[in-house]
């Protein structure tokens, strides 16, 4: 099992989209959980168009953990099917219960550290966050720490905002990262708009961290995956599609680096070998 974040600041790239899109084209069983404290669940109301009713997720765990009960059972219990191999966790139904969470938050990330052997990847879909937010839990524990960010000027001034005189707020997430010896788990998704987009490489190298892609302008193949809509087009030629096929192939990969390189750490070292003093 791996987890993934995808998070924002200020503006509101794409976030949910792209994790929306990237869990129902999980290529293997995956688990969306709707960290966002933001709003109520959107794949509900969003992809699923309101036709399931809001009967399981966050609430069901903040019960479980207020009782000492928050546990992989409990994870999956307020899970729901939305195909064969995709499960929603869906987010709070009352956002003063998703802004009062802070220690819920912490226990939650943690569990999913403990259910490494399920065979089910996690993407956490965190939408905004702030420097001093409790889900920076899930960031700090990821496999993958993804942040997304618009490609105009706007879009990056929002991500470079200075938190304090030390900080910007991408330069905080990165610290924390680093400070938990995951900087290399920190990746950028981009997301081009309508006009006026910078580069990948340019954000990259203004950002400080590695992008994995760019997705592109392309309104009628995303609202499939924020309002459920048919597209009037084949859905797999679609420039968006592709792109979020790509990125999948992208993540997996990064995963799949940084346990090598985890593992390799952690391998015993051949008897006899040179120790450095």
């Amino acid at each position: 099992m791996a987890v993934i974040t995808l998070a924002s600041f200020g503006h509101s790239p794409g976030t949910t989209t792209a994790a929306t899109a990237l869990a129902l084209r999980w290529p293997t069983p995956v688990m969306l959980l709707e960290a966002d404290s933001s709003k109520p669940s959107a794949a509900l109301s969003g992809y699923l168009r309101g036709q399931s009713p809001h009967v399981a997720g966050l609430d069901g765990l903040a019960v479980a953990s207020q009782r000492g009960e928050l546990t992989p059972a409990a994870l999956w219990q307020q899970s729901m099917a939305i195909t064969e191999t995709v499960n929603l966790v869906p987010g709070f139904t009352r956002l003063a219960a998703a802004t009062g969470s802070g220690a819920f938050w912490t226990e939650l990330a943690a569990l999913l550290r403990t259910t490494e052997g399920s065979g089910t990847d996690v993407i956490v879909d965190c939408g905004r966050i702030t420097p001093r937010d409790p889900r920076y839990a899930f960031i700090e524990t990821a496999d993958s720490a993804v942040l997304t960010i618009g490609a105009t000027l706007p879009d990056i001034a929002a991500c470079t905002a200075r938190f304090d005189d030390q900080h910007t707020l991408t330069s905080n997430f990165l610290g924390r990262l680093e400070d938990q010896g995951r900087r290399e788990h920190a990746r950028l998704i981009v997301i081009d708009r309508a006009f006026e987009n910078y580069s990948e490489r340019e954000i990259s190298s203004l950002i400080g961290a590695p992008a994995l892609g760019t997705l592109p302008w392309d309104p009628d193949s995303a609202s499939h995956w924020t309002l459920g809509r048919s597209s009037s087009k084949k859905l797999d030629r679609r420039p968006y599609q592709k792109a979020i096929d790509a990125l999948t192939g992208q993540l997996r990969q990064h995963i799949a680096d940084r346990r090598a390189v985890l593992s390799a750490k952690h391998q015993p070292r051949p008897e006899g070998a040179h120790r450095e003093s």
